[in-house]
């Protein structure tokens, strides 16, 4: 690496370098609702430490599960510093941990595994 007169430096420097991205998880197996009663449902997302404003921009559920049921929009009601997996990003930093809840309204009976896409900036 040369200075701005040509003059070399060994000293190694490291450039980070952000953007935006997108993560999908996919829920463990949940019980379809057989009652009126909303069950809530929380994923958490982890996320790089340089995601800004992470957001819910999908929710998906494989066609055929719980038929007839609502899904409601994903809000995110938890951001955390780092996790409690000890997971690194590209930068070597923890990841941090967005939560997401949602609910399943009415249903017939069986197992549905939504997947959820957290955007960021």
């Amino acid at each position: 690496m040369t200075d701005d007169r040509g003059a070399w430096d060994a000293i190694a420097k490291q450039i980070f370098v952000r953007g935006p991205g997108e993560r999908t998880v996919t829920a463990q197996p949940i019980e379809c609702p057989v009652t009126a009663d909303p069950k809530p449902v929380t994923l958490d997302v982890r996320v790089p430490s340089w995601a800004r404003a992470p957001y819910a921009a999908t929710l998906d559920v494989p066609a055929g599960q719980c038929p007839g049921a609502v899904f409601s929009t994903p809000d995110d009601v938890d951001f955390e510093l780092g996790n409690d997996l000890g997971e690194k990003d590209a930068w070597g930093r923890p990841l941090n941990t967005v939560t997401f809840e949602f609910t399943i309204t009415g249903s017939s009976s069986g197992t549905t595994t939504p997947s959820l896409t957290a955007a960021w900036q």
